[in-house]
């Protein structure tokens, strides 16, 4: 994998199931991994996701 800055951020925006297996890798690298809405439940999601937009 090519290598991520120090400074770079990345946040996911998906469900487990789809950046299960990338996590690893990113973790090998430098970037600093965000999951906002990592642990809430659906309705929960939903309403952090309604507050942002």
């Amino acid at each position: 994998m090519e290598s991520l800055e120090k400074d770079t951020t990345l946040f996911i925006h998906a469900g487990k199931d789809y950046y299960g297996e990338l996590l690893p890798l990113l973790e090998q690298t430098d970037a600093e991994v965000r999951i906002p809405t990592e642990g809430l439940g659906l309705g929960e999601k939903m309403a952090w996701y309604n507050d942002r937009i």
